[in-house]
């Protein structure tokens, strides 16, 4: 990676980009949140398609996944040739057996990508994350009913053949889009 974002006030306000400015005054394009297993695939996948680009990460967030900022927008041409490359990824047998997602989050902290890896059901500690895998719709809601308590919410999700569930905050997570 090629740099990080920004000073201790924008790190802090990661999750808004227009607060996550670079030392030089540069302000960051958010370009999504990965696991720390994909941030060498996406970083391969963004240099792909637009070998100029600066790539800057930040620390993670409290569900492990890593920011990560483009110093510029990616053309129109760029964006697409990314997203084909993200496409593939998916579409890779390791990564569907890992139940690797790409999902867009929206809630009143703003919009964000998310490139995961599914936590495992009895890993779960407390953050928003995807959970899983389950056999099915009915194994997932009941995991919900019992591990989530007050304050937590979950949607059951399918993803790749199996069943997942999309964990977050009843108080300030209010929507959330599911995974691709």
């Amino acid at each position: 990676m090629s740099g990080r974002a920004g000073s201790a006030r924008g790190r802090a306000a990661a999750a808004d980009a227009a607060d996550a400015a670079n030392d030089d005054g540069v302000t960051p394009v958010p370009l999504l949140r990965a696991h720390p297993t994909l941030l060498e695939t996406v970083a391969q996948l963004v240099w792909a398609a637009a070998p100029q680009a600066q790539l800057m990460r930040d620390d993670p967030d409290d569900a492990g996944l890593v920011p990560l900022y483009l110093r510029a927008p990616l053309r129109p041409d760029e964006a697409e040739a990314f997203e084909r490359g993200l496409d593939a990824l998916l579409a890779e047998s390791t990564e569907r057996r890992r139940g690797t997602y790409l999902r867009e989050v929206r809630d009143l902290r703003g919009r964000r990508r998310e490139l995961g890896v599914p936590v495992a059901p009895d890993a779960w500690s407390g953050t928003a994350v995807m959970v899983g895998p389950f056999a099915d719709e009915s194994a997932a809601n009941t995991w919900s009913q019992r591990a989530l308590g007050l304050g937590w919410l979950g949607d059951a999700l399918p993803n790749a053949g199996a069943w997942y569930v999309d964990v977050f905050r009843g108080d300030d997570d209010t929507m959330r889009a599911g995974a691709n």
